[in-house]
């Protein structure tokens, strides 16, 4: 299993709905956590509407630093910032998904982000599958 850690600046909403669906799609090949540079301390509700949608509860992971993790356990730290600045993370193989801020945002904006997502980790999880 590969060790994934999403990462943005709040780890409120893209990272979550990342290691969400790490979680559920990367079972037996990933195993993922989500950070943030600042963390809002928990995890916006209108993610977890957008998440509970597709089946996905967010109930068992909380809004963290990278003070809290280890990134440099991990295999890959993906980044999911866009117009904010993102954190550099020295250690694993990188990979930037540049995806909008859900926040603030109602939850017909918040599905595109989501499915985006959900599109990235399971191309993700295909290549690793066939490496």
């Amino acid at each position: 299993m590969k060790r994934v850690l999403f990462v943005c600046v709040e780890n409120a909403g893209r990272s979550q709905m990342a290691e969400g669906f790490g979680r559920q799609l990367g079972a037996g090949v990933l195993d993922v956590a989500s950070a943030g540079s600042r963390p809002l301390g928990r995890i916006h509700e209108v993610v977890r509407e957008a998440m509970a949608e597709k089946g996905i509860d967010l109930a068992s992971q909380t809004s963290k630093g990278l003070d809290q993790v280890d990134p440099g356990s991990f295999d890959y730290l993906i980044t999911l910032c866009a117009e904010e600045e993102c954190p550099y993370v020295p250690g694993p193989k990188q990979l930037h998904w540049g995806m909008p801020n859900p926040a603030g945002k109602d939850v017909a904006s918040v599905r595109p982000i989501r499915d985006a997502i959900e599109g990235k980790v399971r191309e993700l999880v295909e290549e690793l599958r066939e490496a």
